[in-house]
């Protein structure tokens, strides 16, 4: 009878040296065994919308004196230069918005060849007068491709009064998904 006791306390010690193993090992870090490593992993979304823009770097051509006929952007050596400050591709159009002559005048506008974009530009001079006018479609939105050079070509009636003469040309962009 004292055996089994003896026994059976030897057994309840063990279980509890087991136990106590267990637990030192479960809740002291350091003492971790292997392939009880944790991780946790997380993800972060954005969004980025798109956003069509563009900016004039250069918004005045000047022909100082004009006379009856064409006067250019060529023979000026000036130019309207657009930028695409947006982020996604897009056609740019024009139309002349406002003028200040008093005789019929011819007003058109085209894409300088040449200019630093990497769209399909609009070299001729087309009127612009009333309905817009496409000058650059697929511009870039990256730098270095982001930008051209537009001009305009006024034919001024020879019966035109003397004076300053003024003509307002509007810039459209809109997002070419097909680019």
């Amino acid at each position: 009878m004292e055996e089994k006791k003896l026994n059976l306390a030897i057994y309840i010690l063990a279980a509890l040296v087991i136990l106590l193993g267990v637990v030192l090992i479960v809740r002291i870090p350091t003492l971790r065994i292997a392939g009880m490593a944790e991780t946790a992993i997380g993800t972060a979304t954005i969004t980025v919308q798109t956003q069509t823009a563009i900016v004039l770097d250069d918004s005045t051509v000047a022909f100082n004196v004009g006379q009856g006929g064409a006067n250019d952007s060529d023979t000026a050596g000036d130019w309207f230069g657009i930028q695409n400050s947006g982020n996604t591709k897009i056609n740019v159009d024009a139309n002349v918005t406002g003028e200040t002559f008093t005789q019929a005048v011819v007003l058109e506008c085209n894409c300088k060849s040449g200019s630093n974009d990497s769209g399909i530009c609009e070299t001729s001079y087309t009127d612009c007068t009333g309905t817009a006018v496409d000058l650059l479609w697929c511009l870039d939105f990256t730098d270095g491709s982001n930008s051209f050079d537009s001009g305009i070509n006024v034919s001024v009636s020879n019966d035109e009064s003397p004076g300053a003469k003024d003509v307002n040309i509007t810039f459209y962009a809109e997002q070419n998904a097909s680019c």
